[in-house]
């Protein structure tokens, strides 16, 4: 028998739960990779939930509980990825520096 559409959403909600987990254990260890690779499944759980559509008052209510464990999760994980984000910007900014030294000793060198 095919889920009810609350049922349907609280699924999505305990398995965006257990990703967001995931996503913040990921961070902290530096697998950077796996986090961003993660991002399309987080957005496809996000989408199919609509705490507003759901019926039945308990499983509002449940739906409502593991949204606010979600969000601090992802509360947890957002300084994680600005710190990473700031690094990959100085990173940019050195290897484009390098790139400008580079091109400026290729044309010392050509003179």
């Amino acid at each position: 028998m095919p889920l009810s559409r609350d049922e349907a959403m609280l699924e999505a909600a305990v398995e965006l739960e257990h990703l967001a987990r995931r996503r913040l254990a990921l961070a902290e260890a530096g697998e950077w990779d796996e986090v961003v690779a993660s991002e399309t499944r987080r957005g496809e759980l996000a989408r199919a939930i609509d705490s507003s559509a759901v019926e039945d008052p308990d499983r509002y209510q449940a739906l409502v509980t593991r949204l606010e464990r979600i969000l601090e999760l992802d509360n947890r994980l957002r300084p994680l990825l600005e710190a990473r984000l700031e690094a990959l910007g100085h990173t940019l900014i050195n290897a484009r520096k390098g790139a400008a030294g580079h091109r400026a000793y290729q044309r010392f060198r050509n003179d």
